[in-house]
Formats: structure tokens, sequence, C-alpha cells
């Protein structure tokens, strides 16, 4: 999963990546500043339970992914069921320059954490 964070990083505008369990848990993580995850998980953890609880009070259940823009720069929360992938850009990045790879590596992350599970289960 590591790997995939770094390949990640080395996209244009890539400033970080980060896996970040449903409780707020940091998996693993690729941050410029190591005392960001902690902080960087929490936030995706609440910003994602809110929208998801807001959407399902409109009808709506779930959502794939969400962008924010902030002061510094873009952070992109792609959900990877049990967990979100949490990737900040940089401010002057289209996300949509990125999707591709942001979603290339939520799919890989994705077979890791089903290979890992099934191995824990034997």
């Amino acid at each position: 999963m590591q790997d995939v964070l770094d390949n990640l990083n080395q996209e244009l505008g890539v400033r970080g990546s980060l896996v970040v369990t449903e409780d707020g848990v940091v998996a693993a993580a690729s941050l410029l500043r190591e005392e960001d995850r902690d902080l960087l998980g929490a936030l995706a953890t609440d910003i994602s339970a809110k929208v998801r609880s807001a959407l399902r009070e409109g009808g709506i259940e779930g959502h794939k992914r969400l962008v924010l823009d902030a002061e510094y720069g873009r952070i992109v929360l792609y959900d990877l069921d049990v967990a979100a992938l949490v990737v900040v850009l940089d401010r002057t990045i289209n996300p949509d320059a990125t999707m591709i790879e942001i979603e290339s590596a939520a799919a890989r992350i994705r077979r890791v954490g089903r290979f890992t599970a099934s191995a824990n289960e034997a």
C-alpha cells in the first residue's frame, strides 16, 4: 500500500496521500510533513461521515469521491468502502487531471486490502 501512495505522489500536483479507515485510523501515509497525517485522517473521516449523513437524509446513498477546495490546496476523498484514499493536491491543479491516477491507485489499494484480509483469515 505504501508503494501505491509513493507512486501516486509522483504525479504532477500531488502533494501527499494517505489511507484512513472509517474510524479515523491512518493505515498508510506518504506526506511531506508526517505530523499532518493524524490531522488529515481525522478531517477526512469527519467530513466523509457528515457528507454521507446529509446525503442519506436526502435519499442518496453514499459518495464515490469528494473534492474539497481549501486555501492551501485541494483535497480529494475517494471512497474505498471500509476506508478512504485522501489525496492532497496543489491549489493550481485541476483534480480532473489527476483523477485517472487517483482511481488507479484506489483500485490497487482495494486489491491489497482484500489480499491482506484473506491472508489474515487463513
